[in-house]
């Protein structure tokens, strides 16, 4: 999507990127006196061409902001009883979200090696992709829309590699946003909406679900993590 309210010498430019820029310059080094950094989601990439696009961006943003280079990622170290974190400058999330990406999502993780922190898996745009590509191939129909699971065979078969190819190339796999948050008020309602986080989460060993609203404490997270000794281990598809 273009940029509308800037142009670069008379011709509009990309949205996205603009946005980046303006985020970066403005908050980069701020963020990362306090302790923290700017943490970026890259969203809707068809290809690793466009990784490799990103990746030159990110690389240019380091050299004018001169941040060192290849120290743009989060590196986790877990000691025998305490857990840091060191979180140097900008770090990415990739989310694979389009049916052509899932193809090439090693291929991802090696043109960002420098910057990505690993894959998220943007459940709901895959699935539309998945339509939107085989929409005039009977074979591939799908039901609607609301009837397609993570337990749907080939929705299994998307997380399972997604989460295969980080925990061989030594990334993090995350899941999106689970639609269903914790009802304080209707306890019957509530058990429906852990019973579908639950159905999400199935047989997906250290794969991260998000809630809208977050319950678990920081604490039992990280003692959670404590006892695993680390996020990144081997799935047995």
């Amino acid at each position: 999507m273009p940029e509308l309210h800037f142009r670069v010498d008379g011709e509009p430019m990309s949205g996205s990127i603009f946005d980046f820029c303006v985020y970066v310059f403005n908050n980069a080094k701020k963020l990362i006196e306090n302790g923290t950094g700017p943490y970026l989601y890259l969203p809707k990439l068809h290809s690793y061409e466009e990784a490799e696009l990103w990746n030159e961006i990110l690389n240019a943003a380091e050299d004018f902001l001169k941040l060192p280079r290849g120290t743009i990622k989060v590196k986790f170290f877990l000691g025998q009883k305490s857990i840091f974190f060191l979180i140097l400058y900008l770090n990415v999330t990739v989310l694979v979200e389009h049916i052509l990406l899932i193809y090439e999502i090693e291929e991802v993780l090696y043109v960002l090696r420098d910057h990505i922190v690993g894959l998220n898996c943007g459940r709901w745009d895959y699935i539309f992709s998945y339509i939107k590509a085989f929409r005039n191939l009977p074979r591939f129909l799908t039901p609607n829309r609301s009837e397609i699971r993570m337990t749907t065979p080939f929705m299994r078969n998307y997380a399972h590699f997604v989460i295969k190819i980080c925990h061989q190339r030594g990334a993090h796999a995350m899941g999106g946003m689970a639609a269903q948050i914790p009802i304080k008020t209707d306890s019957e309602e509530n058990v429906k909406a852990l019973n579908a986080v639950k159905e999400v989460s199935k047989n997906r060993k250290n794969f991260l679900i998000y809630f809208s609203i977050l319950r678990i404490k920081l604490e039992k997270l990280l003692k959670v993590m404590m006892e695993l000794g680390s996020l990144i281990q081997v799935l047995s598809v």
